[in-house]
Order: C-alpha cells, then structure tokens, then sequence
C-alpha cells in the first residue's frame, strides 16, 4: 500500500510541475467523458430504452410498396383505401393505426415558412412517440373527457385560441 502512494505522490509532483500537459490531460478527459456520455444518451433513448407504449414490442410498422415505382420512390404514403381494405380485413394485429408525415408552406405576415405536419387515421395520441413532428402543434388541453365535452367547451376552447399571440394568424394590439 505505501508503493501506490508513493506512485500518487510523484504523479501529483509531475502534472504540478508540467501545468501545459496538465491542462491538456485534464482537458482531453473531460472531453471524453462527455462525448461518451452524449454516445450513451443518444444510444440509451434511440435503442435501448423501450417505446412508451404498453407492449411496445408488438408494435410494428408495415407499408406499401410498389415495384414498378421502387427506383424512383422507395418509400411512398400508404394509399388511403388500401388502408381502410387492411383494417377491415386484418385478423393478425389487434388494431391498425396510419400516419403519413407532411410538409406546408405556412404564408402570411413575412416570410413564408415550412412547417411539419402529420395526418393520421385517428388512433394515435400525443404520447413521447413523434413529439417531434408536433413541435409547432398549437394544443389546448382541458380536463373534461369526451363523453362530457360539449359546446360550451368547444367555445372556451375557440375564445383560448383567438387570445393567443402567434406570429401567423394573430391580432396585433392596436
């Protein structure tokens, strides 16, 4: 035990006497922790952690592909009756849920802006699932539930969104 203190002791007199390597050492550490805790981060939450969804490893996603159009488009939206004809035949998934990722053109005061959209047939809700594509999303939230929500709250709702201050679509103040 007194051998590695002694070991410690000379390091410490050695990076003392040396300040530039010191710094260089203690600098090139810290980068390399944080760069290989940003790897894990980003590994953690892509690949390892689990969807937020319950049984999320029985979710999938399926498309449709056209051969003669593969080369040109790889990837194209799921035709809208294709989709209906799938819910309605399918006996393999417990549901069926689509979302087709969009792009606008959003004009008015200033400059024109591209913004993301997304269109879906109505199963899926906000959750930590495509917060991304939402990002823009002017939401209200309110706490009466559907089978209680009626006029009166569809205006609040309204009146809320007519007070808001946006860049687009907003009133200035006179």
């Amino acid at each position: 035990m007194n051998h590695i203190a002694l070991d410690l002791k000379d390091a410490f007199r050695a990076l003392w006497r040396d300040l530039g390597y010191t710094a260089t050492a203690v600098v090139t550490l810290a980068l390399t922790i944080g760069a290989t805790t940003a790897t894990f981060s980003i590994v953690n939450g892509v690949l390892l952690k689990p969807l937020a969804y319950r049984e999320s490893q029985q979710l999938v996603a399926i498309r449709e592909v056209e051969v003669e159009l593969m080369n040109r488009f790889p990837v194209l939206p799921v035709n809208g009756r294709h989709f209906e004809e799938w819910r309605s035949q399918a006996q393999a998934f417990e549901a069926l849920a689509e979302f087709v990722p969009l792009s606008a053109n959003l004009t008015g005061a200033g400059d024109p802006v591209q913004i993301d959209l997304v269109r879906t047939s109505g199963e899926l809700r906000i959750s930590n699932f495509l917060l991304w594509q939402i990002a823009y999303a002017e939401i209200w939230v309110t706490e009466v539930l559907w089978p209680d929500f009626r006029r009166r709250h569809l205006l609040q709702a309204i009146a809320d969104f007519q007070k808001r201050e946006r860049r687009y679509g907003g009133i200035a103040p006179a």
